[in-house]
C-alpha cells in the first residue's frame, strides 16, 4: 500500500480544499484526502488544483492518515457530504486515541458543529458550540460561529431580518459576478401544511392581514445567472432619459449562461446534495412526487434521478432578470425613439434566479393569488397580498394572471399537468375564442395608443376601453371577479399621461385611470378616510400597482390631503410586491 505504484495511473475527480489537499471519491463512494507534493522529497506543489477538475496521478504513492485525522471530515464537509462528516467525526471523537485537548479533537469537533450547522440543525449546532467554547474558550472562530448560530435561531423564531443588509449584499455580490447566497435561516410564519383537494397546500393557521410575513425560506440550492455591469449601467441610463432606447435592444449584453444552462446547473446541484446528504434530503425531495401525496409509501432508499428530475421541474421558483429579452420588449415594445420611461421607477434586477424551496412549492396555484413572492439571493419571501381568514388554504401564481386565458391555460397545462379551476378561469372558460381574440387585440390597440402620447384620443381610448370591458361576462363584475385584462392599458395609458406634464388634464387622468386599475384589479378604496385616501380591501398584487400609487402620489403633491394616504399605501404595496420595504426610499424617494 505504502509504495510508488510503478507503471500505473491514477485517474482522480478532485475537489479544492486548501492549498496542501484536494479530495477524491473512489467507485464505491469513499473519500480520500490527495496531499498535493512531489515524491523526490516530498516537495509540495507551486499550484495546487485551484478549481475541481480531472487529474492523471502518475505512480501514485498512496499511504493511509489513519483514523483520528481532522482531514477525513474535513474532506467530507468540503464536498456538502455532511451526514457522513457528522458519523466521521463522531467515530474519531469517540473512539480514537487523540486527547480533549489535542488540536486535532480541537478541528474535529469545529468541524462538526459546522456540519450541524450546513444541514441548518441550529439547536443542536449551538449546543455543541457552548460545549466547545468552555473546552477552548480562545478559539475565535468558535465564538464567531456561536453568534451566528445565536442569530439563526432568533431568525427561525422571530422572523426578523435585516432586510438592508441582505439587498447590500446581494448588491455587493452581483457586481463580483458572484452567486449572491444569503447567511440566513427560514423563519416559518402563521402557515401549516395540510392536505387539500390538490394535494398537499399551505394553510394559514390565524387571520393574517396584507402585507403580514408568512414565509421567509432559505433554498434548498439555487442556480444564477448574473447580467454583465455594463447592462445595469446603460438601463440606469435609460430611465434617466440619457440613453437611445433604440441602441440599448440591439446591443448584444452577454450573461453568464442561457436559461435552459441554470435550469440544469439547479437540477445538477440538487441531485447533487440529495445524493451526499440522502437520509435527509431524499425523504424531502421525493415528499414532493404526486404519488407521495396520493399513496402511503416508505421513504426510498435509493436516488430515483428520473423521478427527482421531474420533481424539481414541477417545482422549481424561477425569476428572470429584467435583462431577458422578453422582459425588455414588454418593457419597451414599439420604442425606437429615445423617450426615457421616466414614470417607471422600479428596481432594475440583474439577476436571474431558479431554485429549489422545498416549503414555499406546497403552495398550490390560482390566478387569483392571495399571496406575492419575492426572491432576495437565495431566500424567498412570501408575504400576504390580501387579508386571509384562518384556516384559508395559500394559492401563489405559476402564471402571470394578466395573460390571456388561452395562454394561462396551455402553459399551466404543459408545464404543470394540470387545468386551473380558479372563480377567474371558471369566468374565462365561457368566453368564446373570439372574444378572447378581440380582448387581447383591444389590449394590445390600447397599449399601442399610450405610449405615444400625441396619438392618443380621449374619444378613441374611451371607446376601446368599453368594447374591453364588453369581452367580459357581465355579472363578472359583480360577483367581484377582477377584470385583468383592463390593467395593462390602464397603466399604460396612466403612464403616458403622466408623462406628458403636470397640466390639470393629464392629473385628472392619471387619478382616475389609477383607481379604476385598482378597482379592475379588485380593490376597494375609500377616498374620505382620514388620511384622504385608503384602501378597505387589497385586491391582486402586480408591478403595476406600486407604480399606479406612485404615480397618484407624485400628481396630487403633498399639500393634498390624499398624500398621506397614498404614501402608506405605496410603501404596503411596495413591501408586498419586493417582500422588504428597506429599499423603498431609494426606489420611490424619501416619503418623508
Amino acid at each position: 500500500m505504502e509504495s510508488p505504484h510503478r507503471g500505473s495511473y491514477l485517474l482522480v475527480n478532485t475537489t479544492p480544499l486548501r492549498k496542501r489537499f484536494a479530495t477524491f471519491q473512489d467507485e464505491e463512494g469513499n473519500t480520500h484526502n490527495v496531499i498535493n507534493c512531489l515524491q523526490d522529497g516530498q516537495q509540495l506543489i507551486s499550484e495546487p488544483y485551484a478549481t475541481a477538475q480531472y487529474v492523471v496521478v502518475k505512480e501514485p504513492l498512496c499511504k493511509e492518515t489513519g483514523d483520528g485525522h481532522p482531514v477525513i471530515v474535513m474532506a467530507r464537509v468540503s464536498i456538502q457530504s455532511y451526514e457522513t462528516a457528522l458519523d466521521d467525526a463522531q467515530f474519531i471523537l469517540a473512539n480514537c486515541s487523540i486527547g480533549v485537548r489535542s488540536p486535532k479533537y480541537e478541528k474535529v469537533l469545529l468541524l462538526y458543529t459546522r456540519a450541524l450547522y450546513e444541514l441548518r440543525r441550529y439547536e443542536e449546532c449551538i449546543v455543541k458550540l457552548a460545549e466547545f467554547r468552555e473546552l477552548y474558550p480562545d478559539n475565535k472562530l468558535a465564538i464567531d460561529d456561536y453568534r451566528r448560530c445565536q442569530q439563526r435561531l432568533e431568525e427561525v423564531a422571530t422572523g426578523h431580518y435585516d432586510f438592508a443588509r441582505w439587498t447590500a449584499r446581494v448588491a455587493q455580490k452581483v457586481k463580483k459576478g458572484e452567486p449572491p447566497l444569503i447567511d440566513a435561516a427560514t423563519y416559518q410564519g402563521p402557515i401549516t401544511v395540510r392536505q387539500s383537494k390538490y394535494g398537499c397546500g399551505l394553510f394559514t393557521s390565524h387571520d393574517v392581514e396584507a402585507g403580514d410575513l408568512l414565509l421567509c425560506e432559505k433554498a434548498f440550492h439555487c442556480a444564477f445567472d448574473i447580467m454583465p455591469g455594463s447592462f445595469i449601467e446603460d438601463f440606469t441610463a435609460i430611465q434617466h432619459g440619457q440613453g437611445d432606447i433604440g441602441a440599448f435592444m440591439k446591443k448584444p449584453y452577454g450573461s453568464t449562461s442561457s436559461r435552459e444552462t441554470i435550469h440544469v446547473r439547479l437540477q445538477l446541484g440538487t441531485l447533487h446534495k440529495v445524493y451526499r446528504n440522502p437520509g435527509i434530503y431524499l425523504p424531502a425531495i421525493t415528499s414532493l412526487s404526486p404519488r407521495s401525496s396520493q399513496t402511503a409509501i416508505a421513504p426510498p432508499s435509493v436516488l430515483d434521478s428520473t423521478l427527482n428530475y421531474q420533481i424539481i421541474e414541477n417545482n422549481k421558483f424561477t425569476t428572470e432578470a429584467m435583462g431577458s429579452l422578453s422582459a425588455l420588449h414588454d418593457m419597451f415594445a414599439g420604442q425606437e425613439s429615445s423617450r426615457s420611461p421616466e414614470y417607471s421607477p422600479f428596481k432594475c434586477s440583474p439577476i436571474t434566479t431558479c431554485g429549489m424551496w422545498f416549503l414555499a412549492c406546497r403552495a398550490n396555484h390560482s390566478c387569483l393569488p392571495n399571496v406575492c413572492r419575492a426572491i432576495i439571493g437565495d431566500m424567498l419571501i412570501l408575504r400576504a397580498a390580501t387579508s386571509i381568514p384562518a384556516n384559508t388554504e395559500i394559492f401563489d401564481g405559476y402564471v402571470f394572471p394578466s395573460d390571456p386565458y388561452p395562454t394561462r391555460r396551455a402553459d399551466l397545462k404543459k408545464t404543470y399537468g394540470f387545468t386551473c379551476e380558479c372563480p377567474y378561469c371558471r369566468m374565462d372558460e365561457g368566453v368564446s375564442n373570439e372574444d378572447h381574440a378581440r380582448r387581447e387585440s383591444l389590449a394590445q390597440t390600447l397599449i399601442t395608443l399610450a405610449i405615444e402620447p400625441t396619438a392618443m384620443s380621449a374619444k378613441e381610448i374611451g371607446s376601446s376601453l368599453e368594447q374591453l370591458a364588453t369581452t367580459y361576462p357581465s355579472q363578472q363584475s359583480c360577483l367581484g371577479v377582477p377584470r385583468l385584462a383592463m390593467v395593462m392599458p390602464l397603466l399604460s395609458i396612466s403612464q403616458a399621461a403622466f408623462t406628458i406634464g403636470k397640466n390639470k388634464r393629464s392629473k385628472v387622468v392619471v387619478i382616475y385611470f389609477g383607481l379604476q386599475l385598482l378597482r379592475e384589479s379588485g380593490y376597494m378604496v375609500n377616498t374620505q378616510a382620514d388620511d384622504g385616501f385608503e384602501i378597505q380591501k387589497w385586491g391582486i398584487m402586480t408591478q403595476g400597482v406600486p407604480e399606479t400609487l406612485w404615480m397618484m402620489r407624485e400628481t396630487v403633491g403633498k399639500k393634498n390631503p390624499n398624500w398621506k394616504g397614498l404614501d402608506k399605501a405605496l410603501r404596503k404595496a411596495y413591501l408586498i410586491c419586493n417582500g422588504e420595504d428597506s429599499s423603498f426610499e431609494s426606489c420611490y424617494g424619501n416619503s418623508g
